[in-house]
């Protein structure tokens, strides 16, 4: 388990995300947080001046002794005043600034996270933490600032006047806090500790909530009556996530209401002592109207300090910790070498568990791919094809054994490395909600529309299908959005058109044809065979029929390779291939 960042770590990184992304406006709401506390904090002592000239003067003295402190306080309460309404004016745009800039560095650290990463709950959890606690860094740093900037100083600019008057008023007024300062340490560790534990709670209540609102879930969720159900496991994971927080609030409240009392009882102590300073001698009359009327601000001060400062940034602490944890954490340490050409693909012992998994999905594959050649992957559901795929494209670690594109092992270099020069289409593909061109364009760096219009016509996106795209490759690509929407089979060729689009010698359709029947998926695979040609190309697909294109089919089943040759060479053996062929054959007589 990695160890967690200590407190100057955690407030250092979120001040400098804060200045990277508040910029000059919160540079600005600090100086005015000191400039304002600092003439605020001087005010007891103008009247301490004050009340001791009005009472020379009342004694025989010119009355010139009370103005100058009068007209100087005068300045001081405008001055803070301005300055006062014009912080949180201020203060309001830094909000706005901070609330989406911190999840920036979230997202950047997401882009360096190994997909094989969003496999894995441990990691997922780490994620939504980071995402929680990029929301609490900009209330944490209002409060950090606020203490360090506006209540401390004030604080301390008190205290060397109380300790000027009496040393022993100053000593009591901050002792009286200690209890409160406690209560605070312990919410600190308890909110630390709920954090981490409605992690998980609060990712299954998000998903509970998409299955209920979201509309990819609409048509089967009403129509097949699971509504009910899925509103049922939102209600409870709510619950639970509610039940934990509250315990941990009502925990929390007993241990605020005990300082309080103490604090209650310290208070009406350091009035008392007051007091008796002015009637034994140690301040004058003007001193003691000065205290008193600052004492019960200073007291709220120090309780604001104790109570609403730390603790807000206490009650935050927990979820910037994992903020920082995550935006510290990332970043990746292998090199950016390049494969100039990727080549031949060579898999030595290949072995993969996914993460928490107790077996294994690939079990000890060698193999060779050779470059320019087009390979079909073939076999049953859960056989291994599309995890064999996240491998050879690198998108997941091997567990053991070496895979080597152009000679160079796949497992030492960075991920930008590792996808130059790769396309792909999946069977989950992007349905983005663009343009149709831009659905095309995002897989590359724009290279004109020469190239959109050579992808779309590889891809068989017909553009210029009024019908279909009324405003051509301008046409958007969401009912949502005032656009249209595409049938499961016209969005399958604007996917593959994506793929074609982006620079590649090495491409993967991994069954990305769920939609189309298997005769419009022969003539895409042929067309795609045609378009691949002098490049390495992999299918992987379940309907045998379309594998006959391919130079070579590996046929996988339970995670290994069963048999691997041409259509024809696998048909006369007899074994798995031939075997399934004749099963879907028999579909089709």
């Amino acid at each position: 388990m990695k160890k967690k960042s200590n407190f100057v770590t955690v407030v250092l990184t979120c001040f400098r995300e804060g200045f990277r992304y508040g910029g000059f406006p919160l540079f600005m709401t600090l100086v005015f947080h000191l400039v304002t506390t600092s003439m605020d904090a001087v005010m007891p002592y103008l009247n301490d001046r004050l009340y001791n000239a009005v009472g020379e003067v009342i004694g025989g003295a010119s009355w010139t002794h009370a103005l100058w402190p009068l007209l100087v306080m005068g300045l001081d309460l405008m001055v803070v005043k301005f300055l006062y309404e014009y912080s949180w004016f201020n203060k309001s745009k830094v909000n706005f600034r901070l609330k989406d800039g911190m999840l920036i560095p979230v997202n950047k650290a997401c882009a360096t996270l190994e997909p094989i990463a969003f496999e894995d709950p441990a990691e997922l959890d780490r994620i939504g933490k980071a995402v929680s606690g990029a929301t609490g860094a900009c209330d944490f740093i209002n409060c950090v600032s606020f203490i360090f900037f506006y209540t401390l100083p004030y604080i301390l600019i008190q205290t060397l006047y109380f300790w000027s008057l009496r040393p022993v008023l100053a000593l009591s007024a901050l002792i009286i806090f200690i209890p409160s300062v406690l209560t605070q340490v312990l919410r600190l560790v308890m909110f630390r500790k709920l954090e981490d534990t409605v992690a998980p709670m609060r990712r299954e209540n998000d998903y509970f909530d998409r299955t209920v609102s979201h509309r990819e879930f609409f048509k089967e969720t009403r129509l097949l009556g699971a509504y009910r159900y899925f509103a049922k496991r939102f209600r409870e994971s709510l619950n639970n996530f509610c039940r934990a927080s509250a315990r941990a609030e009502v925990k929390s409240g007993l241990y605020h209401l005990g300082s309080q009392a103490i604090m209650l009882t310290g208070y009406v102590f350091v009035l008392i002592l007051l007091f008796e300073s002015v009637m034994e001698g140690y301040i004058s009359v003007g001193s003691f109207a000065a205290v008193l009327g600052a004492l019960a601000n200073y007291v709220f001060m120090i309780w604001s300090f104790v109570e609403d400062d730390i603790g807000g940034a206490v009650k935050e602490y927990g979820a910037v910790q994992n903020y920082v944890d995550f935006i510290r954490g990332a970043g990746e340490k292998k090199p950016a070498q390049k494969i100039e050409n990727r080549g031949d693909i060579t898999l030595s012992d290949v072995r993969f568990t996914y993460p928490g998994a107790e077996h294994e999905t690939i079990k000890g594959i060698t193999f060779h791919i050779h470059a320019g050649e087009t390979l079909a992957v073939v076999g049953e559901n859960g056989a291994g094809k599309s995890t064999l795929m996240q491998l050879v494209t690198g998108q997941f670690p091997v567990t053991s054994g070496q895979i080597l594109a152009g000679g160079v092992d796949l497992s030492s270099v960075n991920q930008a490395s590792r996808y130059a020069g790769v396309s792909a289409v999946f069977q989950k593909f992007g349905r983005y909600r663009l343009t149709a061109g831009e659905n095309i364009t995002i897989s590359a760096d724009p290279m004109g529309e020469q190239a959109l219009a050579v992808a779309a016509e590889k891809g068989d996106v017909a553009l210029n299908d009024t019908h279909t795209f009324p405003d051509g490759a301008d046409t958007m690509l969401s009912r949502e959005f005032g656009g249209v929407d595409l049938s499961g089979g016209q969005w399958q060729r604007v996917a593959v058109a994506r793929g074609l689009y982006r620079d590649h010698d090495l491409v993967i359709l991994d069954e990305p044809t769920a939609a189309i029947d298997p005769l419009e998926e022969t003539r895409l695979y042929k067309r795609f065979a045609e378009i691949a040609e002098g490049k390495t190309a992999i299918i992987v697909t379940h309907r045998l029929g379309s594998a006959r294109i391919a130079d070579r089919i590996l046929v996988m089943r339970d995670g290994v390779i069963d048999d691997v040759g041409t259509h024809e060479e696998l048909i006369e053996k007899g074994g798995y291939y031939a075997e399934m062929y004749a099963k879907q054959a028999e579909w089709y007589q």
